[in-house]
């Protein structure tokens, strides 16, 4: 954190450049060398980018019509390396000069400092002589130089500035979103505050001010002295109780003084989620001041690892920062962007920041404390083999501690890992326990983790050590007192072509066009605004799913989300509800209002068994009352369901739900039966399927269900079909006569080799989601007048969506096909018809008769029986028995 500093001069402006071959060029600082537009480019790009006037031209259409008639250029040229992200307009690696001549008149009897607040691998160099660094420098804190008495007149100022890192932990840098390509990009140059700095002889280079017990707090203040010397020091702030003086024996060099527990006043208000509660410290050593601007939170467990913020529970709602910024290539320095990010984010019930392998810079930290944010934040290595090296742990022991001390002040960093993906060989495991120990007798005040989302590792599975642990708790058996965060799965959602326009800045979004010109090759496009909705519905309605389930798990103490936003790299996961510029999709799902429907401190949860019901039964279910506010609450609770000719009102009385809990707040049972179906004369299409919504109204917060009803029936299958689960020989036999067959395999690999198997949760990928983006109905087919309200997919499919999909020839076209960008993907279908031989077939991967006591499955099945008894069955496309042959476990002989 910066003090204010009595004079500070910019060292802004236009420098020279020169490269390892001898190559020259200007750059302009702060800023990095792809802003200068020095280097040459990443990769051949995909296709050609339109120019200003076509872009316009395109912008002026309507977006329907726009993405109905979309095709891409046949020149689109070949998949490079660079398509798995985004693509730098410049790039260059190695070691750079920049230099400048700079005239100065050092004021006399003060000390002068440099400092860079960013920067990869910095010497610095003045007329051809090295100063050394003033404090141990890291890529995630500032460097600073003393050049007292160096810089008098004219003088040749020179960096050496590498984003190579020979010497540090090359793989755990560059794999991390510190550096990484997929993210922030590995630039070279200077950024954030750039300036020479005046100090006394005898002054305040540092302060930590952190509180770990009620009603006091620790002070850690650093004085430098040119001289063995007394000072007298005075600190003073509405915070404490009183002022602090001391007299302080100095000698040469720098000194740490520790104030302990400091009684802090009783009017003192701690800072909080949404509470940003600041004080000014004023610092006065031998009459000159310096202020800081900190704040005071309680930060703790219980004995079942649950975290505690100010005495109550928090829930953790935690977006994963990948610090990927298209327009610049790396993050932003300034205030106002950070702030602008974090209430991005807070517009959908984040409360968290996950920095993934990576530490924000200090406004980062200052827009967190005043918007009341809590930070996560992680080391600079990922993907590697921890500590297993003796340069890999003298780097990120420097790159702890160094953190630590530049950003202890800010309340909102409650927690640092270790890194991102860690792999903890014996020796490393070793050295991160004893780091670790260290870190938590430097700083009491925050939560540390020897890794997040660990990777299998010697002991790894056996033992975890750490006040926090954020990734799959089902992966790790993890010590009492451990607090565990929940990572969730990763959204599957299409991307947004349309978010192609906005790039505009330093990174071209090849994973973006690549994963275009892969819809395109698909027949995709046409339309493809409605599957872009349907698979943001289904991940919208997966993401409800896990997060609930992780409301009602009382041992966590929080979730993580992938991101809310696109992220670029390994391949282009365009999963968000914002895209790469934060910038809200244009679809329904993506709306805020949604997504705190479930994602919010406060919120009434209905827990059901199922979402389908048939008329006449009873729906029950528990219903909870989330509050991770600060408050309890005492309101009433409304139940009412809504649709169709139903109506059903309920609720509960006012009782309290305390803070920091969810309470079972009672049990609702509704008689899902129509005003008039007791009348024995009511004619049949009352009994027709409909969509009610249960609605749970909690004073303003309310929340919605969707429920669907369907009639009492037991499926028939019409004489004229033939059901099979294989292709035998009796079945083809029935072909060659022109009869019809209708395909119901059990939904498992022995019966369909070589199928994809989809999960009742498409809208994630992971062990237990599915690796395509949901299924997708043809509307415009004729089945689906026998089979009404079934557009796409949502809580309707859930007892039909755990069932496999299989690989058709491309000419085949599905009337419930599932939505598939991988390149190795193929024609993936959950249902479709044809002609084969003289006769007609239906095929369905659905599963229904697997799951034949769901009403939603009996229902299907028995549209699907009408349809085929019909004169609408008429398959106009043919198949070949032999392509038939490879999807089924038996053939014929």
């Amino acid at each position: 954190m910066f003090f204010t500093t009595e004079k500070i001069i910019s060292l802004s402006g236009v420098y020279g450049l020169s490269t390892e071959n001898g190559a020259l060029f200007d750059l302009r600082l702060p800023g990095t060398l792809d802003e200068s537009s020095i280097g040459s480019p990443d990769e051949a790009p995909v296709q050609d980018r339109p120019s200003e006037e076509e872009s316009a031209a395109e912008a002026a259409q309507a977006e329907e019509a726009f993405f109905e008639e979309l095709e891409l250029p046949e020149d689109a040229g070949e998949i490079t390396v660079s398509e798995e992200r985004f693509r730098r307009k410049y790039r260059h690696d190695g070691t750079v000069r920049i230099y400048r001549m700079i005239t100065f008149n050092e004021t006399q009897g003060k000390r002068l400092f440099l400092d860079v607040e960013r920067a990869r691998v910095l010497r610095l160099f003045i007329d051809d002589k090295e100063v050394r660094p003033f404090r141990t420098p890291t890529l995630l804190t500032p460097y600073t130089f003393e050049v007292t008495g160096l810089l008098q007149g004219s003088h040749m100022l020179a960096f050496l500035a590498s984003n190579t890192y020979a010497g540090l932990p090359e793989t755990g840098i560059l794999n991390s979103n510190t550096a990484s390509e997929d993210t922030q990009t590995n630039w070279n140059g200077l950024l954030g505050r750039f300036s020479l700095r005046e100090e006394d002889p005898v002054f305040l280079s540092h302060a930590e001010i952190t509180s770990s017990r009620a009603g006091v707090c620790d002070m850690k203040l650093e004085i430098c002295s040119d001289r063995d010397t007394e000072a007298e020091l005075l600190v003073s702030s509405e915070a404490l109780a009183e002022p602090l003086r001391h007299t302080l024996q100095l000698s040469r060099g720098r000194k740490v003084f520790v104030f302990r527990d400091v009684p802090l006043s009783e009017t003192v208000e701690y800072w909080d989620e949404e509470d940003s509660h600041l004080y000014e410290f004023v610092f006065d050593l031998n009459g000159k001041v310096k202020q800081e601007i900190t704040g005071f939170r309680l930060l703790n467990r219980d004995e079942y690892g649950r975290l505690y913020l100010n005495g109550r529970r928090p829930f953790v709602r935690a977006e994963s920062e990948f610090s990927l910024f298209p327009e610049y290539g790396h993050e932003p320095m300034d205030y106002e962007s950070w702030k602008e990010r974090f209430l991005a984010f807070r517009k959908y019930g984040v409360n968290t920041v996950r920095f993934v392998s990576h530490v924000p810079p200090d406004n980062a930290f200052s827009a967190a404390d005043d918007l009341g944010m809590l930070i996560f934040a992680e080391l600079s290595q990922a993907e590697c083999e921890a500590f297993s090296s003796p340069e890999a742990l003298r780097y990120y022991e420097a790159e702890l501690f160094s953190v630590l001390r530049e950003y202890a002040s800010h309340p909102s960093f409650i927690g640092l890992s270790f890194g991102d993906r860690l792999y903890y060989p014996e020796e490393g495991l070793t050295e991160a326990r004893k780091l670790l120990k260290k870190a938590r007798e430097t700083d009491g005040s925050r939560l540390f983790s020897i890794g997040s989302c660990l990777m299998p590792g010697i002991n790894v599975f056996n033992r975890y050590d750490g006040d926090y642990y954020l990734g799959d708790p089902d992966v790790i058996l993890t010590d009492a007192g451990v607090c565990v965060i929940r990572d969730l799965p990763l959204l599957k959602i299409l991307p947004d072509f349309r978010g192609i326009d906005h790039f505009s800045g330093l990174l071209e979004p090849d994973s973006l066009l690549r994963l275009q010109k892969t819809a395109g090759e698909k027949k995709y496009l046409t339309g493809w605004q409605k599957y872009l909705a349907a698979s943001g519905e289904s991940a919208l309605l997966s993401c409800r799913n896990a997060v609930e389930k992780a409301f009602l798990d009382d041992s966590l103490s929080g979730v993580s989300l992938f991101s809310l936003h696109d992220y670029g790299g390994k391949g282009g996961r365009f999963h968000g509800m914002l895209n790469s510029h934060l910038q809200k999709k244009s679809e329904g799902f993506s709306e805020p209002a949604r997504f705190l429907e479930f994602f919010s401190a406060v919120h009434p949860l209905f827990r059901l068994e199922r979402h389908a019901y048939e008329y006449g039964e009873v729906l029950e279910g528990d219903l909870y009352i989330v509050n991770y506010s600060k408050e309890d609450i005492f309101l009433p609770v409304s139940v009412t369901i809504t649709g169709s000719e139903f109506m059903f009102t309920g609720g509960l009385e006012e009782k309290r739900y305390p803070r920091g809990r969810v309470t079972l707040a009672g049990h609702i049972r509704a008689d899902l039966r129509k005003a008039d179906d007791t009348d024995p004369e009511a004619p049949e299409d009352l009994f027709e399927p409909c969509e009610v919504t249960l609605t749970v109204q909690l004073g303003k917060i309310r929340s919605t269900v969707p429920l669907f009803i369907y009639p009492a029936l037991i499926p028939l299958c019409p004489d004229s079909v033939t059901e099979a689960d294989a292709l035998t020989e009796d079945v083809m036999r029935v072909l060659e006569d022109g009869g019809t067959v209708f395909f119901t395999p059990p939904c498992t690999e022995e019966y369909l080799p070589g199928s994809v198997p989809v999960h009742y949760t498409p809208g994630i990928s992971g062990k237990t989601g599915s690796p395509t983006y949901g299924l997708f109905c043809d509307e415009s087919h004729p089945l689906f007048r026998y089979l009404p309200a079934f557009p796409q997919w949502d809580s309707r499919w859930e007892n039909a969506a755990e069932s496999r999909a299989v690989y058709l020839p491309e000419k085949i076209k599905s009337v419930i096909f599932e939505m598939d960008l991988r390149e190795e993907g193929g024609n993936l279908s959950r249902l479709f018809e044809a002609r084969v031989l003289n006769g007609n077939i239906l095929f369905s991967g659905l599963g229904l008769k697997e799951r034949i006591l769901s009403p939603e499955a009996r229902f299907i099945l028995q549209c699907l029986y009408d349809y085929l008894d019909s004169y609408d069955f008429s398959p106009s496309q043919e198949i070949e028995a032999g392509e038939l042959k490879k999807l089924f476990r038996k053939e014929v002989t």
